[in-house]
């Protein structure tokens, strides 16, 4: 269902007919929408850059010593 109110505020911002708040709760809730998506995506991507940089340095020191 959010999806319909991305596209019904992309459609009201368009066409200049808004009420200042309705715009700036649309805008809230597509931020807050759209920074969900973002954040799970960038947990994985993360998670996984962490994991290699961990195992690297874990082999960095191995080599050191």
């Amino acid at each position: 269902m959010p999806h319909v109110y991305i596209i019904l505020c992309f459609v009201l911002l368009r066409n200049g007919h808004y009420v200042s708040g309705l715009r700036l709760i649309l805008l809230i809730f597509n931020f807050v929408f759209l920074f969900g998506v973002c954040v799970v995506s960038l947990k994985i991507d993360l998670l996984t850059v962490a994991l290699s940089f961990g195992f690297r340095l874990a082999l960095w020191d191995k080599g050191k010593t």
